[in-house]
């Protein structure tokens, strides 16, 4: 008798809890407690985009959409097996000033202009280029507080950010829709 693979077990399995679920909330009216984990199975079920997994960029990849002087430093230490790329937005413009991408395990330092940034990351192993990035289910989050670059004196003050998700690290952060990313 051939025995078949937990996988395939699994599978037969969740597409019989949806059939099921399906059925129920077709049969009734109104608010149904069971609609919104009928809509997370649908979600899981549903293909793939079509879109191709591209090569990931190297780390360091950075992009600058301003013409200021980049002297403060920025580095990222990556202490995840995670992908990170990060965006810095102005706080006073809302416009997207830099970009970088961040290998699983590695660092990255980069100098950025003077002034006060939101940082918003996504994080994943699969890259789908820069408009779909890290793919459907990838999670985008924003840190709750900002980050300021400037010149004290004579000195350029930077920042420092170890990504390494804990309980009870010192960078919070909170979940974002895609679409605010």
């Amino acid at each position: 008798m051939k025995r078949r693979s937990p996988g395939f077990v699994l599978l037969a399995l969740l597409i019989t809890i949806c059939l099921i679920l399906s059925i129920l909330s077709e049969k009734s009216s109104g608010d149904n407690p069971l609609t919104e984990v009928i809509d997370a199975f649908k979600n899981i079920l549903e293909p793939l985009p079509s879109y191709p997994v591209v090569p990931t960029p190297e780390n360091g990849t950075a992009q600058f959409f301003t013409s200021e002087e980049k002297i403060a430093s920025f580095n990222v230490e990556n202490s995840s097996v995670n992908n990170f790329f990060l965006k810095l937005i102005s706080v006073y413009s809302q416009q997207t000033v830099m970009t970088v991408f961040v290998r699983g395990g590695y660092s990255v330092s980069v100098k950025v202009p003077v002034g006060k940034y939101y940082i918003k990351y996504t994080s994943g192993n699969f890259w789908f280029g820069d408009e779909h990035l890290f793919g459907v289910g990838a999670v985008y989050q924003i840190f709750d507080k900002t980050f300021e670059f400037q010149i004290k004196g004579n000195k350029i003050s930077g920042h420092t950010i170890i990504l390494n998700k804990s309980f009870d690290g010192n960078l919070p952060s909170k979940y974002i829709k895609d679409s605010e990313f």
